[in-house]
């Protein structure tokens, strides 16, 4: 689902990043998928209905965060560019992890939003960590099948 993100595309290079015709038509294809998309962080209008094939990728992207709804655009948009208050909190979540307090970190009191924020970043959190489990022991059991053949 993550290779979908044109925007978290451009981040990874391919693998042969020496090869300047290789890097353009990655940087091609991760404009094209933004476009396609309608990612606000890269500057374009969400379109009025996605492709088939990225609604579908929306509506997984619903089921696996347990959205209300499947995003009208690039599911990780709020990722790639969060609102100022997310970023203060998800950075302070960040620091309570390494022991620090998050009051003190965040260095206000926390709002209706930020609660509100906390309790869904930790069952999605908790989601993601079950869901690469699975996957983790669904790769293991395949490699085992293998492996005895």
């Amino acid at each position: 689902m993550r290779t979908a993100c044109g925007c978290r595309q451009r981040r990874e290079p391919p693998e042969d990043d020496g090869d300047p015709d290789v890097l353009a038509q990655h940087e091609d294809d991760c404009d094209a998928m933004a476009k396609r998309w309608g990612c606000p962080c890269a500057g374009h209008t969400p379109p009025a209905e996605l492709d088939p094939d990225l609604a579908h990728i929306a509506k997984h992207y619903a089921t696996v965060t347990g959205a209300p709804a499947p995003p009208t655009t690039c599911p990780f948009a709020c990722i790639e560019k969060p609102t100022p208050e997310y970023q203060d909190l998800a950075e302070s979540v960040t620091m309570q992890e390494w022991g620090e307090r998050l009051a003190d970190t965040l260095g206000r009191p926390l709002s209706h939003y930020d609660r509100q924020c906390l309790y869904f970043l930790k069952i999605n959190l908790s989601r993601s960590r079950k869901s690469d489990e699975t996957l983790r022991a669904k790769e293991e059991a395949r490699r085992r099948r293998d492996g005895a053949r």
